[in-house]
């Protein structure tokens, strides 16, 4: 589990706690997130809240839970179709391992780029831009028409720009969403729907 997801969870009950009354929906947007939001969750309901969860594993999946949002559906219907939505977006990542070890591709070394799909690294080289590519025709394969690239903090400044005009390459009908996310250690989070 990563430091950043207790940070969430604690922001998360913070910020419910601060809010009296109200439907809540969480979103964890990762696997520490998701293990700790039943418990967060399970005190609101304590308290009379009314709490849904979507499962999202991935900030992806939470941007594509948000955008079908509808303020004026009822709770339990705006539920599931922000589990459908979040449910339907592939999302894919690209970090540079900080060690040595064993990946679901293979050995990778410290300063290797790590490309993963559906949280399974799946590509391992030497270039990110090389990585991402793979990663986004990985992703790309099943079909889609929105990709999302979400910009890290040691992204190259031409990475995502040359990603969308390769990927408009592969599908003129495809649309591509370039967002500057801060993320860091990991240059790119991507996402198709």
């Amino acid at each position: 589990m990563r430091q950043a997801d207790d940070v969430a969870i604690d922001k998360l009950q913070a910020a419910a706690d601060r809010t009296s009354s109200g439907d809540l929906v969480i979103l964890p947007n990762g696997m520490g997130n998701l293990r700790k939001a039943d418990s967060v969750a399970t005190e609101l309901r304590r308290n009379g809240r009314r709490v849904g969860i979507i499962p999202t594993v991935a900030q992806v999946q939470g941007l594509a839970a948000m955008a079908v949002h509808e303020p004026s559906a009822d709770f339990e219907s705006a539920v599931v179709a922000m589990s459908n939505a979040a449910d339907n977006a592939r999302h894919g990542e690209i970090s540079v391992a900080d060690k040595s070890r064993m990946t679901e591709a293979g050995p990778c070394q410290q300063g290797d780029v790590l490309g993963a799909v559906q949280g399974d690294v799946v590509v391992i080289g030497a270039s990110v831009a090389d990585v991402a590519w793979q990663v986004v025709e990985r992703l790309l394969t099943a079909g889609g028409e929105l990709l999302t690239l979400i910009r890290g903090l040691d992204a190259d400044d031409n990475l995502l720009p040359d990603l969308a005009a390769r990927a408009r390459g592969m599908s003129q009908a495809l649309d591509i969403e370039i967002l500057d996310g801060g993320q860091p250690g990991y240059p790119l989070l991507l996402g198709v729907e």
